[in-house]
């Protein structure tokens, strides 16, 4: 049974020291996905696989499924829009508060302003607490995974999620961005 290959695509230098190990910690976590599975079960695999995340020595809270602000209720129909997938939290004990925040891509490219936007509206929350370091994540996958998946074709894929961040939301988005990259190698 092949694994899954998780391709970081940016620079990680920038990062603190916490933000590297919970993301090195969430690469390991996916790879351990059988591509058959993602293949064959698509996004509900890789939610569920998300959900069996435990703690560790650079994780210590997990949050699936938290609001985009913590301002906002439910009560509205459009339950997808104010969800973010998951938030990875560190200890505390590096002397500051680093989050990183995941949003699974797997839409139609409508929604690509959209995952941008939950990921700065939760990065922008976090920040209220001025000891709070926040960063957003998209998980996506490339277009060779998409294709042999028979993935809908109108799925926006990890290169087209980059694109346009560094052709328009770069300008308009405050924040560290950077996409997980699900492949088929």
């Amino acid at each position: 049974m092949r694994s899954m290959h998780v391709g970081i695509n940016y620079d990680t230098e920038e990062l603190s020291r916490c933000h590297k190990s919970m993301i090195e910690e969430l690469r390991q976590h996916l790879v351990e996905l059988s591509l058959h599975d993602v293949m064959h079960e698509k996004s509900k695999i890789i939610k569920s696989h998300l959900r069996s995340i435990r703690t560790s020595s650079s994780i210590h809270e997990i949050r699936h499924e938290l609001l985009i602000r913590d301002d906002l209720d439910l009560t509205t129909k459009a339950r997808a829009n104010y969800l973010l997938d998951l938030q990875l939290e560190c200890s505390g004990q590096c002397g500051g508060l680093h989050r990183v925040n995941v949003e699974l891509a797997f839409n139609n490219r409508e929604a690509i302003g959209t995952n941008f936007l939950k990921l700065a509206s939760r990065s922008t929350s976090d920040e209220i607490d001025p000891s709070v370091q926040s960063l957003g994540l998209l998980l996506a996958a490339t277009r060779n995974l998409l294709d042999a998946g028979s993935w809908d074709a109108a799925y926006a894929d990890s290169s087209e999620y980059e694109a346009l961040f560094n052709r328009v939301y770069v300008h308009e988005i405050q924040g560290f961005f950077g996409i997980l990259e699900l492949q088929n190698l």
